[in-house]
């Protein structure tokens, strides 16, 4: 699945009066990934699995990702590390 077509369905997902509690996505391709992780929602409002480096990647064109809400899983999110919900990544 193309950038063009994951973004939109990010928004229709998050844009709703109440957002779903875990959010599984399959078969997320590193340029994918790489867009997720780079949205200011996700890199604010969520825990992010999978979102460290590319190791992933090593043998398939393709992972899975889920994202945690903050609000659900963090019980103070200002001392989450580094302040975010998800670390600065590593390649």
């Amino acid at each position: 699945m193309p950038i063009s077509c994951c973004k939109p369905i990010l928004n229709n997902i998050l844009k709703g009066p109440k957002s779903p509690n875990i959010i599984f996505l399959q078969e997320v391709t590193s340029n994918i990934q790489d867009s997720l992780l780079s949205d200011a929602r996700v890199c604010s409002d969520f825990l992010v699995t999978d979102a460290e480096d590319n190791i992933s990647f090593n043998d398939i064109s393709f992972t899975a990702m889920v994202l945690l809400p903050n609000k659900h899983f963090v019980s103070n999110p200002d001392q989450q590390l580094e302040g975010k919900g998800i670390k600065e990544r590593r390649s």
